[in-house]
This record gives C-alpha cells, sequence and structure tokens, in this order.
C-alpha cells in the first residue's frame, strides 16, 4: 500500500475501543458542532448581511436563508435547523404569524425575531 501521507488508524481486532475513547470523540463533536440558523428576510442584503456576521462567529453557522413564509416552513420541514431568525415585519405574512406556525410545528424550536426591516425602509 502506497503512503498518501494522510494519517490513519488502524484497529487491531484484539483491541476495541475502549469507552473512554468513545465518550471523548462524542464530547468533542458536541463541543465542535455548529449551531445551524435559518435566517428569513424578504430583502435579499439583510440576509447576505445576517449570514456574513452569523458565518464570522464561531459556533454558529446558517444552514439556510429564505425569503417568505411559505420557503422558510418548506426548510423547516426539509431540513435540520437549531435557531430561527426572522424578520417581524414580512410582507406575505407577520413575522409574529410566522413564528407561532413555527412553533406550533416544532415547539422547542428558538425563535429570534428582529425588527430588520423596518430600520431599512425609514
Amino acid at each position: 500500500m502506497q503512503d498518501s501521507g494522510a494519517v490513519q488508524t488502524v484497529l487491531e481486532p484484539s483491541k476495541g475501543i475502549s469507552g473512554s475513547e468513545v465518550m471523548g470523540r462524542e464530547e468533542h463533536e458536541k463541543k465542535t458542532k455548529k449551531t445551524r440558523i435559518l435566517v428569513i428576510d424578504e430583502h435579499a442584503t439583510v440576509r447576505e448581511g445576517l449570514t456574513r456576521l452569523i458565518n464570522d462567529e464561531p459556533g454558529f453557522t446558517v444552514a439556510a436563508e429564505a425569503e417568505n413564509a411559505e420557503q422558510a416552513l418548506d426548510t423547516i420541514s426539509k431540513q435540520e435547523v437549531d435557531l430561527v431568525i426572522v424578520d417581524v415585519s414580512l410582507e406575505s405574512t407577520t413575522g409574529t404569524r410566522l413564528t407561532e406556525e413555527i412553533k406550533s410545528r416544532c415547539p422547542h424550536m428558538p425563535v429570534l425575531v428582529l425588527p430588520v426591516s423596518n430600520f431599512l425602509e425609514k
């Protein structure tokens, strides 16, 4: 076998992985797992700005973006997200109504409601 320069871990059949090694891996994965966020705003500029800010923070990543309630609910049903950020003044429905719908479908989903668009329109 040719050496590719990559580090390989070889488990010998007579030696298993100890419980502490498995726990160490699980703890490491929990510590390095990023919070997946769905950003909902009808303004692409706001979504892009929030996405850049969030993705620059360790421990967070924007998993998806949606510009309206329909896209948001579709995304939540198809993709795992840990947190939703929603603009309170969506045109298709209010952020409050969308938040209520999200909470009815996913009661434990944290939702952060922002009045972002209101500031842009003034």
